[in-house]
């Protein structure tokens, strides 16, 4: 389309699952959709967006901003510690993303539903888990 992605660019890593945004094909306004994903994304936008959620923001950018290293609130020291952040290693593990959707995610929703015990949770968990991580350790 001609225009310049919004998921260019350095990155600080939160070990969170990455999400994109996109222009659908059969959009009648794909150039402002792209124009708005542009505004959204800018620094300063992502930077009140990650202080509203209490996390750090992804990009560099966003995380220089001004409001993201003051001292109010301690986000000058949260800011500063992203250089020390690495990827948590489970999240390295061949399935992990495989189980925790397939798996974790229906089985919380299951125990926190009230349809199934802390100990059938925990069993599918497991149980289940093993052959998700068996299918990738083959």
């Amino acid at each position: 389309m001609g225009h310049p992605s919004p998921l260019k660019g350095e990155t600080t890593n939160q070990g969170a699952v990455s999400q994109t945004l996109s222009v659908s094909a059969d959009s009648k306004h794909p150039d402002e959709s792209i124009k708005f994903m542009s505004f959204f994304l800018n620094g300063p936008n992502q930077a009140k967006l990650a202080k509203g959620d209490w996390l750090l923001p992804t990009s560099q950018k966003a995380a220089a901003d001004p409001s993201m290293t003051t001292k109010e609130n301690g986000w000058d020291i949260a800011t500063a510690s992203a250089k020390d952040l690495v990827v948590a290693p489970f999240l390295k593990v061949n399935g992990f993303d495989e189980w925790k959707s397939k798996v974790a995610t229906p089985t919380l929703q299951q125990y926190f539903a009230n349809k199934i015990s802390l100990d059938d949770a925990a069993k599918q968990l497991v149980e289940e888990g093993n052959k998700v991580l068996e299918r990738y350790s083959r």
